[in-house]
């Protein structure tokens, strides 16, 4: 079952004609929608009962109600054709096809003017209706409340981001992530080679550590254009296909919101939005060890969610493979073929091997296979929870301000029924809404290193090479999503170029009366609900 064709009944594919207003009839224009005050929907389509990245996007289709078409700002495009020519991929068109794409389309393009030429090319006309090219007077309005207004903060930094990558050798410095991503990978296969030939466990969890490394630099790449890097991310377990969808299309573009799908798929387990309230079950689990201090439930229960996360995932993958939930990816056999070159080096120990000494290999293999699994994965959570800073006290979240709090994290003075805001309140310029959203650490930042000058500049624009520490500072921020408000305000500009457009976010929030916040690592409060 391809994505493409995996859509909710009653959306129609607008092959021609009249399909696109007959899919508007159910609710029509001026159907209301229930909103939180940030402006985003309350009750997405199958909220609450997403178990896949493609039923989110299932969701995404159903209420943008276009049927086929794919929907920028209140004008419609017929992208079918140009899913072949499109610089990026044709995934990219063909996942979004009946999908407002306006966050996607204004964030991944730094050179809006020419992305803007092209998709004129394939405004859609209604015909039949004697409408205008892309005429959106009769669509229902936008769920999300972001706006890329001209002359708006954010157009302000992407068209000086949009210069200063014109100053720049490009693919000079692109090249610099893909050798550490490169790198990483040797030495990712050959610790799992002496694990297996040597039958070390301790080898193994270092195996473990380096995947970690190698998914999260994978990271960088799967934001981009198709390209075999980004398919690292599948040796841990976890789907590149789904993060393209759960990562790239919702996270990014509706950061900490309901409509962020990376937040709602790991409820009841971990609670980040304040808006939403947890199941009496997981209220009885929590009374039945509230005899443990709040710090150890915290720890204990992201210890055991962290190991099994990835492993479990990518079972639970298979299964809704099977139960037709979501399209098989030939790349979620990666782990198998990580396991088979567990065996092969441990087989490779043995002079003349036997029957009897295959079995025990069989065996052996698997456990190193599982040991460096395991590892991986808590590393790989634990990072992602505490480095990619969307989660400490300073960030906007949904609900901020809308909810009781009662204990736990500084908010146990609160009385019963009073209210407590974090973080800003709810913008609605793409940008800010991101600054909001986002805080970098600043002991993992590539790019946070102050105004270049002479040499150092040179180097970040690609002009010379870079230093031994320039090199660590740039592997470290690619292992552990370093520079995260300068990826989130532009997800498609690989890691490396970060440095050198520092200036001019530090220019345009100058000029807006900006704070570009910073945290210490470690400060996030991803919730597991034990303090909430």
């Amino acid at each position: 079952m391809s994505p493409a064709a995996s859509r909710p009944s009653g959306v129609s594919d607008p092959q021609k004609g009249d399909s696109l207003f007959e899919s508007l009839s159910d609710e029509g224009p001026g159907a209301s929608v229930l909103r939180y005050s940030s402006g985003f929907p309350a009750k997405p389509a199958f909220r609450g009962s997403q178990f896949s990245a493609e039923q989110w996007l299932q969701g995404r289709v159903k209420d943008s109600r276009i049927g086929g078409l794919w929907r920028v700002h209140d004008r419609l495009y017929d992208l079918e054709k140009f899913a072949q020519l499109h610089p990026g991929g044709r995934s990219w068109i063909e996942l979004t096809r009946g999908m407002d794409i306006t966050e996607l389309f204004e964030s991944s393009h730094p050179h809006l003017e020419k992305a803007q030429a092209v998709m004129r090319q394939f405004e859609y006309i209604p015909s039949e209706r004697g409408g205008a090219k892309g005429d959106g007077r009769s669509l229902p309005p936008r769920q999300s409340p972001l706006t890329f207004q001209r002359d708006s903060f954010y157009d302000d930094l992407r068209k000086g981001v949009s210069g200063q990558l014109r100053k720049m050798d490009v693919e000079r410095v692109k090249a610099r992530s893909k050798l550490v991503s490169d790198v990483c990978l040797v030495l990712f296969l050959s610790s799992c080679w002496m694990a297996g030939y040597w039958r070390s466990l301790p080898m193994a969890v270092v195996g473990g550590f380096l995947l970690s490394c190698l998914a999260t630099i994978a990271h960088n790449f799967f934001h981009q254009g198709d390209n075999w890097r980004m398919f690292c991310f599948d040796l841990l377990g976890a789907s590149s296909f789904d993060f393209r969808i759960s990562h790239v299309m919702s996270h990014h573009m509706y950061t900490n919101s309901s409509l962020d799908f990376e937040i709602t798929m790991v409820e009841p387990s971990l609670h980040t939005l304040p808006a939403m309230p947890r199941p009496d079950w997981f209220r009885d689990v929590e009374q039945s060890v509230k005899w443990l201090p709040v710090e150890v439930k915290h720890i204990l229960i992201q210890l055991l969610y962290f190991s099994v996360a990835l492993p479990n995932g990518w079972i639970s993958r298979w299964i809704r493979v099977k139960e037709g939930a979501c399209s098989f990816q030939f790349a979620q056999l990666f782990p198998f073929f990580l396991w088979l070159w567990f065996f092969l080096a441990n087989l490779a120990s043995h002079s003349s091997p036997s029957f009897l000494i295959c079995l025990s290999v069989c065996w052996s293999s698997l456990i190193s296979f599982v040991s460096m699994w395991v590892s991986g994965s808590v590393v790989f959570m634990a990072v992602a929870m505490y480095a990619g800073q969307h989660h400490n006290s300073e960030c906007w979240h949904e609900g901020d301000g809308e909810i009781v709090f009662t204990e736990g994290d500084g908010r146990e003075n609160l009385k019963e029924g009073e209210r407590v805001s974090r973080g800003p309140p709810s913008p609605t310029d793409f940008g800010i809404f991101q600054m909001a959203a986002c805080r970098d650490t600043a002991e993992i930042s590539f790019a946070r290193g102050g105004v270049l000058q002479g040499e150092e500049r040179e180097a970040a624009e690609g002009h010379r090479g870079l230093s031994p520490f320039e090199w660590f500072r740039l592997t470290v921020a690619l292992c552990t999503f370093g520079d995260h408000t300068l990826h989130h305000l532009f997800p498609t500009i690989d890691a490396a170029l970060f440095p050198a457009l520092e200036a001019e976010v530090d220019r345009a929030c100058a000029k807006a009366g900006i704070v570009w916040g910073d945290s210490a690592f470690g400060s996030q409060h991803p919730g597991t609900g034990c303090e909430k």
